[in-house]
């Protein structure tokens, strides 16, 4: 009885070890397996997104912010703000619209020009804000006049410098 227990251990233990290792043969080949699946599932995924189209442009006139990115403001929303805040009739509008797409310009090729110094790139956009204005100016009513300037102060005063202001008061 004792020769037939050890045999049948060995028996098992063989059994045993035979069902380990085709266990593990089984895991070693999904392993591959699943390494091919995602890797065959990459291209699909990227295609979805190739396929997607860009966003159209904005339309003419409506340009989003500039190359300083969007802490710069958007350089487009001034005629669209001044169309709200002045109440611009048709007229208006129609001559107003070229001079502020010049301003655009104009400010576009300062910004680009890397030749100028830091505040020598600002002192020529205030000088081509003060230009634009002084053409606008003539085309608005008394009372648009004055709401323009009170834009004016709003937009150049901004929450730094009032601060500044009472700083310099006490």
């Amino acid at each position: 009885m004792k020769h037939f227990t050890c045999a049948w251990r060995l028996i098992r233990s063989s059994h045993q070890q035979s069902l380990i290792t085709l266990l593990f043969m089984k895991s070693m080949f999904k392993l591959p397996l699943v390494a091919v699946a995602f890797a065959m599932a990459i291209p699909f995924s990227q295609a979805e997104d190739a396929a997607t189209p860009p966003p159209p442009p904005p339309p003419p006139g409506e340009h989003g912010p500039g190359p300083g990115g969007p802490g710069h403001g958007p350089r487009g929303d001034r005629f669209k703000m001044m169309v709200e805040k002045l109440n611009l009739t048709e007229d208006q509008k129609t001559k107003i619209k070229p001079i502020m797409e010049e301003e655009m310009k104009a400010m576009a090729a300062v910004r680009d020009d890397e030749s100028l110094a830091k505040g020598a790139r600002r002192e020529k956009i205030i000088e081509i804000i003060k230009r634009t204005r002084d053409q606008i100016r003539p085309l608005l009513t008394p009372e648009q006049q004055k709401t323009l300037d009170e834009m004016k102060e709003r937009g150049q005063g901004g929450p730094r410098k009032e601060k500044a202001k009472e700083k310099a008061k006490e």
